[in-house]
């Protein structure tokens, strides 16, 4: 019994330092959300760094609404492949009989 316990604890102790320093790759959102952050500290202290402050405020957002619409394409035609990979077991089912 205790053999057992020795071996998912040495398990466990394994899996998190295989696992330990390993963090996600920041998804897209997440970077355009720091991205944003740090624009929104910056204060422009003449007219025309804050006209340019502006414009990248702006250019944020549209990158972000053209993100909106690539993941929602994505999303179509991710259910778009589903449906014709589901079509295509079933011609091969049918074909075998």
């Amino acid at each position: 019994m205790t053999e057992m316990k020795n071996k998912n604890i040495n398990t466990i102790i394994r899996d998190f330092f295989i696992n330990e320093g390993s963090v996600p790759s920041p998804t897209i959102k997440s970077r355009l959300m720091a991205l944003e952050e740090l624009i929104s500290k910056i204060s422009g202290k003449s007219l025309t760094e804050h006209r340019r402050l502006e414009i990248v405020k702006e250019q944020l957002k549209e990158v972000k609404r053209d993100i909106r619409k690539l993941e929602e394409k994505n999303f179509l035609l991710e259910e778009e492949n589903k449906d014709l990979k589901n079509k295509i077991t079933l011609l091969e089912e049918n074909k075998e009989e």
